[in-house]
């Protein structure tokens, strides 16, 4: 399996599992579930964004283990251990089409676009249901397995659709067309990233 594809795979059995509950085939679980996304959501804002911080180098490992320990006891308090290992399987599945394919400084864009879109995803996702705004109270929520497909599906379809890592990219070339004062300012590592096909 192409690496790449594993985020679209990874959210599409998440899709599938959210919907073997609203079937009730499999127990209520998606309660917690979507209340560890929300962590996720939540701690990757701060901790994919450390190394473009502007803050002392020599600061920014203690940042991030500051940062991680939090969030996962967070998890913990949400489901105990499972919370801990669902909050590092639901981070892979929304980061690792990131993580298998950074390239230097180009890879902020993908990365800003993946968080966007989740955050976006998640509060319609949440509107579509009428999901109560207190998290606390997703636990055992039959509303949250509907919206555990609706998120995990939309998410599935974005990953898979290659959009954070080529769709920005496509959309930029057409403006600087459109514009070609824009490609004549646009930053060089952003230029290289756009034409580094070109001759």
């Amino acid at each position: 399996m192409n690496l790449k594809a594993t985020a679209a795979v990874s959210n599409f059995i998440g899709c599938f599992s959210c919907g073997l509950e609203l079937a009730g085939i499999l127990p209520p679980f998606s309660g917690k579930l979507m209340s560890i996304q929300f962590i996720v959501i939540h701690s990757s804002a701060f901790v994919f964004f450390i190394p473009f911080m502007n803050i002392p180098e020599s600061f920014k490992p203690a940042v991030l283990k500051a940062l991680i320990a939090g969030y996962t006891c967070a998890a913990f308090y949400v489901d105990g251990i499972f919370g801990i290992l669902q909050f590092a399987g639901l981070t892979y599945a929304a980061y690792s089409g990131y993580v298998l394919k950074r390239d230097g400084e180009a890879a902020r864009i993908p990365l800003i676009l993946r968080w966007a879109g989740a955050f976006a995803v998640f509060i319609v996702s949440m509107a579509v249901i009428g999901a109560p705004s207190d998290v606390d109270k997703w636990a055992g929520d039959r509303r949250l397995a509907l919206m555990g497909v609706v998120y995990f599906g939309l998410i599935g379809l974005l990953e898979a659709s290659h959009v954070y890592e080529a769709g920005w990219k496509n959309l930029l070339r057409r403006i600087a067309q459109k514009d070609p004062q824009f490609r004549e300012h646009m930053p060089g590592w952003l230029a290289k990233e756009l034409y580094k096909q070109e001759k």
